[in-house]
């Protein structure tokens, strides 16, 4: 009889914990929680993309360049696309230490059709459009939710933004009077960008020291 009783209770026992084991794997959570960085992630794999785009469209005007004999503009662009992935680089591992995955897209064929004065008159406009769009939101949405690190990031390629700029317009005012040695150079942890005659000892981005630029003469 006790045997048949311990029988007996035992198998409630097994009954209860099967009926728990299933609620529990069947319960609806109601929907998944959001990130608390779920705006800078998203504004950080925006940031991804645009620069990976740049990156493609440089490479395709250093190609122009170098068929034109354009020695100058061909160290420029060479120079911007190398910035352009540096900041891709830093903001996909900024974008993956807040919780969220960048998987780049394939590299889109590049509008290289026109001389490289015109595609210097297009990169030109492309810095203006983007850097006054959204980068200042970005950076504002950063440190609205304390998020030093995004913010350092996101500074830096929104500078590195105006620099490409101020490069370009200062090639199309002086295309065809620079001397032969002269060139770029960028920061290979921040992706700032330097003309070689105006480099700094150090990145006053990042404070990374001169001889470990990257030159393209």
């Amino acid at each position: 009889m006790r045997l048949r009783l311990l029988f007996i209770f035992c198998v409630l026992i097994a009954a209860v914990a099967l009926g728990w084991v299933f609620s529990r794997a069947s319960r609806d959570d109601g929907p998944a929680k959001v990130s608390v960085w779920a705006e800078n992630i998203d504004d950080l794999e925006q940031c991804c993309r645009i620069k990976s785009a740049k990156a493609s469209l440089y490479d395709a005007y250093a190609a122009t360049a170098r068929r034109e004999k354009k020695a100058n503009a061909m160290c420029l662009f060479q120079a911007l696309a190398a910035s352009e992935r540096i900041h891709e680089a830093n903001c996909a591992e900024a974008l993956r230490l807040l919780g969220g995955q960048y998987t780049p897209s394939l590299r889109r064929t590049a509008d290289t059709t026109g001389t490289t004065a015109r595609q210097v008159a297009r990169a030109i406009v492309v810095e203006r459009q983007l850097h006054d769009r959204e980068a200042g939101e970005m950076i504002r949405r950063a440190m609205e939710k304390h998020n030093r690190y995004a913010a350092r990031i996101l500074t830096w390629t929104a500078a590195s933004d105006l620099k490409h700029l101020i490069l370009l317009e200062h090639y199309q005012s002086n295309a065809g009077h620079f001397p032969p040695d002269r060139g770029y150079a960028v920061c290979p942890h921040c992706g700032n960008t330097f003309d070689t005659a105006y480099c700094d000892p150090y990145c006053p981005f990042c404070m990374t020291a001169d001889e470990e630029f990257v030159r393209y003469l």
